[in-house]
């Protein structure tokens, strides 16, 4: 399994969208547990047992701090940084004291300067650090070996080679870190900006669009219309809504409203523009819908609500609606338009209610 994948499965972002510097102690955690336990076998390797018993407690420690630093709060996360500092620097000195100068002070390094990257430094810009630092991690090796050996024999180039090397690969490393983890914030924040504005345009009962919505939609409806692209308007009404919530409470209102936005849902194509206006008023955008065939899918809808029945609290209740169409003519204003199909919708009403009322351009 990537590591970097189920590292991002275990966290999440905050109210502020901040994931900086948890998913880099986390991180910082993880890659030095595994450096530290692949020292220790390296160590075991070579029988030395001493360095390979302070590397093993060290690993235990580091293990210990992964899971303190998962309290999610900033106080964990500075004090695991101390901390598995504190126990590089110790690994450091250790190392040195029994082999000599091997390079683990680019381990050191590379622990000191990790979580800085993140909340820091551009992508851009991480990416030259990391190169110069990888310039100086084998610069520095080179004039250790080439110049002043002060190396043990026991210590043979390959091991001080993998080593000395210990902070270029974790540079390299943390590089692709940093790149997993803001295109996960990224996407996280896109994602919750996409929920927002679906929050402020859909309206809360019925998850259909709200007044907001329409207005996002404006510009594009009122433009697109042609005589080859026609848009029709419809106003929905639910008939007698007052005496349903007058009889049955306002609970049992809104149960109707639901029922019938999914019935609406249900009966028109996804491209439809559905809007709840108002009380019990709904709005309806046909697109590419001329006026006769707009005619026909209302009646359709019409019907099929009076042949069907909402079972509110072991009620049933038939619900029967008034529409009013208007097919929007190009150049007019959406506002004239709307304004037409609501006194179609009127004059529905005072017709008998429960029927459609047209009118073409």
């Amino acid at each position: 399994m990537d590591i970097i994948h189920w590292i991002i499965k275990n966290l999440k972002l905050d109210d502020n969208n901040k994931l900086d510097l948890r998913f880099a102690v986390v991180t910082l955690c993880v890659w030095s547990i595994f450096l530290t336990l692949f020292g220790a076998i390296i160590y075991a390797l070579m029988d030395l047992w001493e360095l390979c018993s302070i590397l093993a407690c060290c690993c235990l420690f580091q293990v210990f701090l992964y899971f303190y630093c998962r309290n999610n709060t900033r106080f964990a996360y500075i004090a695991t940084y101390v901390s598995l500092s504190f126990v590089c620097v110790l690994i450091h000195f250790v190392t040195t004291y029994y082999l000599g100068n091997c390079g683990t002070v680019f381990f050191v390094v590379a622990t000191l300067i990790a979580p800085h990257m993140y909340p820091l430094l551009s992508r851009q810009m991480l990416f030259v650090v990391d190169l110069v630092l990888m310039f100086l991690i084998n610069l520095t090796f080179s004039v250790g070996f080439f110049v002043a050996p002060i190396y043990p024999e026991a210590v043979k180039f390959p091991f001080r080679f993998v080593l000395s090397n210990f902070g270029l690969l974790s540079v390299m490393y943390m590089l692709y870190v940093h790149t997993c983890s803001q295109d996960f914030i990224e996407a996280t924040r896109q994602s919750r900006i996409e929920e927002a504005s679906k929050e402020v345009v859909l309206d809360a009962l019925t998850n259909l669009g709200n007044r907001r919505m329409l207005e996002q939609h404006r510009h594009e409806l009122e433009q697109t219309v042609t005589d080859e692209h026609p848009l029709c308007v419809a106003i929905l009404d639910i008939d007698y809504f007052k005496k349903i919530n007058d009889t049955y409470g306002h609970a049992a209102g809104d149960k109707i409203l639901l029922f019938v936005a999914h019935k609406m849902q249900a009966s028109f194509r996804k491209g439809d523009l559905l809007i709840r206006w108002g009380g019990e008023e709904f709005l309806l955008f046909l697109r590419r819908t001329a006026i006769k065939d707009a005619v026909i899918l209302m009646e359709n809808f019409r019907r099929g609500m009076q042949g069907t029945t909402a079972n509110i609290d072991g009620v049933s209740i038939t619900v029967h609606v008034t529409i009013g169409i208007k097919e929007h003519p190009p150049g007019v204003s959406l506002e004239d338009t709307l304004i037409r199909a609501d006194e179609l919708m009127y004059q529905g009403k005072l017709r008998g209610r429960n029927c459609v009322t047209w009118e073409n351009k």
